[in-house]
């Protein structure tokens, strides 16, 4: 933690969820039922693991690196929809705790909104490559 970090935040504790993998069905809203166990751990914050569209070029494997991110602003569709996010933030708060997103700008898929609406903002080698 940075020095001017309020002292209090050493006690917090945050629970760490990758959506796709923390129940049977992978969504959001799956994890509803398992909010109070998890409160009942002491937690404070949940942790969502990337829960944006996952880029598809050059993708590794079937399923593609959660880290390979689309769209910010997206809710990946396997995972739900916006409104799904906006229900289990609430129901997150209900139960007392905070949400943390995992938001990681630099890792952006090569077909990423960022890459087609901003492409200055990524390094590219004299020739114009990535």
């Amino acid at each position: 933690m940075a020095s001017q970090t309020d002292i209090k935040l050493r006690k917090v504790q945050i629970y760490s969820i990758f959506v796709r993998n923390h129940t049977k069905k992978g969504t959001l809203m799956a994890l509803e039922p398992d909010l109070q166990r998890i409160k009942d751990l002491g937690t404070d914050y949940i942790w969502l693991m990337p829960i944006y569209p996952i880029g598809k070029k050059d993708r590794k494997g079937k399923l593609g690196s959660p880290y390979s991110i689309k769209d910010y602003r997206a809710i990946d569709p396997k995972l739900g929809t916006w409104q799904d996010f906006l229900k289990i933030v609430k129901s997150i708060h209900d139960h007392g705790m905070k949400v943390m997103m995992d938001i990681v700008y630099n890792h952006t898929s090569r077909d990423s909104v960022l890459l087609q609406v901003h492409p200055e903002w990524f390094l590219h080698d004299k020739d114009g490559n990535l």
